[in-house]
């Protein structure tokens, strides 16, 4: 008779292949995905801990999912602490969910029975997982792969399954692991966020156990199941849930991830609702009205509170869970229920502004990323513009007035477009000028719409000295509006030192979008809103405040200068073809993840942050990607030189043939020690060569961005723009690496 794969504790063996399927695997002692757990172990309370433990038990699990991970704290201490009082105290096989070794290892080594270990995948290539292998191999236990390789999640069912194949190729051939050992994942995505791009999600994934069941009979198959309603309301998930399970176990699916409690009998969801969900998970209709017609169907349902009861939820509820979780499904219907009992004034003030303002406090605790922020502005919008016909003239323009702008020759405008879209939803009404705006502009817009607040942004160094300026010429006009600074190279220390002493208190440092309103709020509380369109800026009062500059070090020459004389192979411009699906096969991820989209970690664990990229990050690279080729949006080109030169001071000269100047580069110096200055590369006493070089994505780009912006779909400009940055920075680096190879 072939044995039975199974696992066990120390009180006795458990299946992986329970009858009736599937093998359920409890998710609730996990501090990424249990706030109660997480928080019992912020407060080291090991008892109830295990408590919870027991409890899954008696809940229906077979199995017990274990994860410690947790940002500031010590993983391996936590997971050392708790295995052995599992392995005492619940009677059910524990199944360690962790990425590092370190760990797998400890907790393998505390636990008397035989255990899952969760996860392994082909990311890295596979490095770390022959690094779990060998664990998986020397303490006999079970292992679950997900089908994730170098190129990201997979997402289709072809490529699910030649993942599947890879990972089982090295697991039993390299380590002699057998099927029967080997659980596999072919992963969930979520079907309730909306997503063209996921809309057949589910289908691939159902279709993908099956291939997975029929092409490896003896190995284990599993999936996250709650993954596929991340978005939908309570009610809405518990029915799309059960129905996903049900459907996965129909394909072959012999284990699951769940919380049991969570998941209703098939037979007890009515039919309606059923069928409805059966629509959803199979993309029946193709055009994402399945979702639409779903959620509707759960729109007027009762949900669970935190505490357990039922309540339902009043309209003000559902507007306020509608902003938070950008969704806009259902928005109209719920203003017009509004307005019944509310002014369209109190709606916006009372209810979407305090729904952003919490947003916004996610986002401050880094619980919310900057992408949802926006989806979640987007909702805002949409319900402001819903409720504008409504409201009066007054009503309609209150809030004071903000002139935005980026500076002087300062073509950058993300950051300057993201606080915008902020001040906006949060109840202010900002004039933006754009980009590339000099001061004498920003003065015409304030005194035209009755501003009292400007707003000036700047990606460059050189822009921090044009803010300078414009500070100044505000105050020989006899001007002194508040004002707000904002930009990559702008210090909070510059502006509150040296720029404070010559403009006084009311210029204000903005660190990012959320920064800035909070200064913007407490200048308001200040600065009464105005009306009427042509007040002046409020005028200088007081004595002004003289600054002195601080001492710029000499200018020197430095041990910089090389002994080496260049001799390019030719002076003059080369044309560089450049491929953009090379580009964007060689773009930073986590750049343009973390710094251009803002899906930062915040206090997520590794393994959280990691499932975040993965569920949203990496699926908006693919369709971002797939819309620059669809729209035709790039026309990339770049071109580099060497031009002969002689450092002069502080300048750089670029010389002709002849040795005649035929242009001049102005370097600033350092202000404090070393006091280096980029024409101290460059040889004074003789000829030197520089290298130049240019590039750009095309113009087509810029112009989709702002068509995105103007039509308030903040995400997908967001998306685009940053994507845009680094594909630009990609060419850039692809061109100085042509021009330093020739050279």
């Amino acid at each position: 008779v072939k044995p039975v794969p199974a696992v066990a504790s120390m009180y006795g063996a458990v299946g992986l292949r329970q009858e009736p399927a599937p093998c359920l695997v409890g998710e609730r002692t996990n501090a990424n995905g249990s706030r109660q757990f997480r928080d019992l172990l912020l407060a080291n309370d090991w008892d109830s801990m295990t408590v919870m433990g027991k409890l899954q038990a008696r809940g229906g699990a077979h199995l017990i999912d274990l994860s410690t991970a947790y940002v500031g704290r010590s993983e391996l201490a936590d997971m050392s602490e708790l295995v052995p009082r599992f392995a005492k105290q619940v009677r059910l096989p524990l199944v360690i969910d962790s990425t590092d070794p370190a760990v797998i290892r400890a907790a393998l080594q505390r636990h008397g029975g035989r255990c899952v270990i969760n996860s392994v995948n082909l990311e890295d290539g596979g490095t770390k997982l022959r690094q779990v292998a060998e664990l998986a191999r020397d303490y006999g236990a079970a292992l679950i792969c997900l089908a994730i390789d170098e190129k990201g999640m997979a997402r289709t069912r072809a490529r699910k399954l030649d993942v599947v194949r890879r990972l089982h190729d090295i697991l039993t051939r390299e380590f002699g692991l057998r099927d029967e050992d080997l659980i596999f994942d072919t992963l969930t995505f979520t079907v309730g966020s909306g997503d063209p791009g996921l809309r057949t999600a589910a289908r691939e994934t159902l279709e993908a156990v099956k291939a997975v069941a029929a092409e490896f009979p003896a190995c284990q198959t599993i999936l996250g199941v709650s993954n596929v309603s991340f978005g939908l309301a309570p009610a809405a998930r518990e029915v799309l849930n059960s129905i996903f399970l049900a459907e996965a176990v129909a394909n072959g699916l012999t284990m699951a991830i769940v919380n049991p409690a969570g998941i209703i009998p098939a037979f007890r969801i009515p039919g309606r609702e059923r069928d409805l969900a059966l629509a959803v998970l199979h993309d029946a209709a193709g055009d994402g009205s399945d979702l639409a017609a779903y959620m509707q169907a759960f729109s007027g349902t009762r949900k669970k509170s935190e505490t357990g009861s039922d309540q339902a939820q009043t309209p003000a509820e559902m507007l306020h869970d509608k902003v938070l979780d950008g969704d806009r499904s259902g928005l109209e219907a719920i203003l017009d229920a509004l307005r019944h009992d509310s002014a369209p004034e109190t709606i916006i003030t009372d209810h979407l502004i305090a729904a952003m303002r919490e947003v916004g406090e996610l986002f401050g605790r880094g619980e919310m990323q900057l992408p949802f922020v926006l989806q979640s502005a987007e909702i805002v919008r949409a319900a402001v513009d819903l409720l504008k016909p409504h409201l009066g003239r007054k009503a309609a323009e209150q809030g004071p007035v903000v002139i935005l702008a980026t500076v002087t020759g300062d073509v950058h405008d993300i950051g300057k477009n993201l606080v915008r879209i902020l001040f906006e939803n949060n109840g202010y009404r900002v004039v933006d000028l754009g980009i590339k705006i000099d001061i004498d502009t920003m003065v015409r817009a304030a005194e035209e719409h009755g501003a009292d607040i400007i707003g000036m942004s700047g990606l460059l160094v050189r822009s921090t000295q044009i803010m300078k300026e414009n500070l100044e010429e505000l105050l020989r006009r006899g001007l002194h509006p508040s004002v707000i600074l904002g930009g990559a190279a702008l210090t909070r220390e510059f502006v509150e030192n040296d720029l404070r002493a010559l403009y006084g208190d009311r210029v204000h440092y903005a660190a990012d979008a959320f920064d800035g309103l909070a200064v913007l709020d407490r200048i308001a509380k200040n600065t009464p809103a105005r009306q009427t369109a042509g007040t002046e800026i409020r005028p200088v009062t007081g004595k002004g405040v003289q600054s002195s500059a601080p001492a710029v070090p000499a200018c020197r020459r430095s041990v910089l200068e090389s002994p080496t004389v260049w001799t390019p192979a030719f002076t003059g411009t080369r044309i560089v073809t450049l491929d953009p699906e090379a580009l964007l096969d060689r773009i930073d991820t986590r750049v343009l993840f973390q710094a251009r989209w803002g899906y930062k970690q915040g206090k997520r664990s590794d393994a959280e942050y990691a499932d975040l990229l993965d569920r949203e990050a990496r699926p908006a690279l693919a369709r971002t990607r797939a819309q620059l080729a669809r729209e035709n949006l790039l026309d990339i080109r770049g071109v580099f030189g060497f031009f002969r030169c002689r450092s002069v001071g502080n300048e750089l000269h670029l010389l002709d043939e002849e040795g005649r100047m035929i242009a001049l580069f102005g370097f600033p110096r350092q202000q404090q020690e070393p006091g280096f200055c980029v024409a101290d590369f460059f040889s004074a006493a003789r000829e030197d060569v520089i290298a130049l070089w240019a590039v750009t994505i095309g113009p087509r780009v810029a112009n989709r961005e702002a068509e995105l912006m103007n039509a308030n779909r903040y995400r997908e400009y967001l998306h685009l723009h940053g994507l845009g940055i680094e594909l630009a920075e990609a060419a850039a680096a692809e061109t100085a690496r042509r021009a330093v190879k020739e050279l």
